[in-house]
């Protein structure tokens, strides 16, 4: 089942704060894309404020990715949530 994963960014947390650590997390994506282990991932229009979500293919992998990302590690994220969702694709989108 696929899982989403939801973020919360810290109360006291800056922009400059989230740049400093974006180049880790950044790079633990790309493993992540490489290794086909995430569907999807990305802020909503207001990090600060909304967070953040991605799509994985299951729990596990979700777990995985939260356990060593360093948005987690070092604090500037400071709520995951995960939930599985039987939801569906289409393959198109009516605009």
């Amino acid at each position: 089942m696929i899982t989403i994963l939801l973020y919360t960014i810290g109360e006291n947390v800056t922009r400059e704060q989230i740049m400093s650590v974006f180049p880790r997390h950044k790079a633990w994506v790309d493993q992540f894309v490489d290794e086909q282990k995430i569907m999807g991932i990305g802020t909503f229009a207001d990090p600060l404020k909304d967070g953040a979500m991605g799509l994985f293919p299951n729990m596990e992998l979700a777990e995985e990715f939260v356990a060593r990302d360093p948005f987690v590690k070092e604090g500037i994220v400071t709520k995951v949530k995960l939930k599985e969702w039987a939801g569906q694709f289409f393959t198109s989108i009516v605009r």
